[in-house]
C-alpha cells in the first residue's frame, strides 16, 4: 500500500505544479503583452502565484514521503 501511494502521489506532485506554473507564466506574459503599463503589478502577482503553486507541490511531495515511511 505504501509503495502504491508513493508511486501515485510523487508523479502527481511533480506534474500538476509544473502545469500550473506553465499556465501562470503563459497568462502572465499574455497579460503583460496586452497592458504593458501594468507590467509591474502583473509580474508581482504572477511571481506570487508561481510561489504558491510550487509550495503546494513541495507540500504534496513531503506528505507523500511521510505517508510512505509510516
Amino acid at each position: 500500500m505504501n509503495s502504491f501511494i508513493l508511486n501515485l502521489l510523487l508523479p502527481l506532485a511533480i506534474a500538476f505544479p509544473a502545469i500550473a506554473i506553465g499556465m501562470i507564466g503563459s497568462k502572465g506574459v499574455e497579460s503583460i503583452g496586452r497592458q504593458p503599463e501594468a507590467a509591474s503589478k502583473i509580474q508581482l502577482n504572477m511571481i506570487l502565484a508561481i510561489v504558491f503553486a510550487e509550495g503546494l507541490g513541495i507540500l504534496a511531495f513531503v506528505l507523500a514521503l511521510i505517508m510512505t515511511t509510516k
